[in-house]
């Protein structure tokens, strides 16, 4: 289990860091994004390493399930903390009733 927490872990590590790679570029501090390129690389070959165990030791459809969602959950959870900004209020948050 640990091998399939860890793939999905590092499969949401390299989105939000070819993010920061991006933010990088925008303004034109290529070190850093090479810097963050590396990051994303290594982040991404451990991603695979380890998805490869964890399918050693179970099936597609135990590991597919948790290394494809921590991807879109863990930039979710910290997006507010992470963010400077404060949060939108949406149609949906609008329309409740008090």
């Amino acid at each position: 289990m640990s091998a399939t927490l860890g793939a999905g872990a590092a499969y949401a590590l390299t989105g939000l860091t070819t993010k920061l790679v991006t933010d990088r570029m925008a303004v034109g501090d290529w070190l850093g994004a090479v810097l963050w390129l590396a990051i994303t690389v290594s982040a991404a070959g451990l991603a695979l390493m380890d998805q490869t165990t964890a399918l050693q030791h179970r099936g597609a459809t135990q590991v597919g399930v948790i290394i494809y969602t921590m991807p879109v959950v863990v930039p979710v959870l910290l997006a507010g903390r992470c963010s400077a900004r404060q949060p939108r209020r949406t149609a949906a948050v609008c329309s409740r009733p008090p």
